[in-house]
């Protein structure tokens, strides 16, 4: 059985994010009911408290933007990881595929100036 969780534990956790607790559904057992709070950037949202309690941040906007930013970083790294590719050998691989190719396909006869297929 789990140790009951008063009022003053959840507005301290709610400090602890950086939100506010408006209010709770259920006094009596507040981890059965759900929560109402406001964020540092004045978004309010209402969740489960279970939820929130084994959330790191409740806050869908905070979250949203958290996505945003980690997606952004992963795209820089990855046009940084092309970019070092394409300065390394001086052409994307595609191009040396391609350039390999013609030359595996078709040989050049310069004395007779015919190419010769294989």
């Amino acid at each position: 059985m789990t140790k009951k969780q008063t009022y003053e534990f959840w507005n301290s956790l709610a400090i602890s994010r950086e939100h506010v607790l408006i209010n709770v559904s259920n006094p009596t057992y507040i981890r059965d009911g759900t929560v109402s709070l406001k964020c540092k950037c004045e978004c309010a949202f209402t969740t489960s408290a279970k939820s929130y309690y084994a959330s790191k941040n409740g806050c869908p906007s905070c979250k949203k933007r958290k996505v945003s930013e980690s997606t952004i970083e992963r795209i820089k790294n990855c046009n940084s990881e092309n970019s070092q590719i394409k300065t390394k050998t001086g052409f994307s691989k595609r191009r040396q595929r391609i350039k390999e190719a013609k030359k595996s396909f078709s040989i050049f006869n310069q004395k007779t100036n015919t190419t010769i297929l294989i």
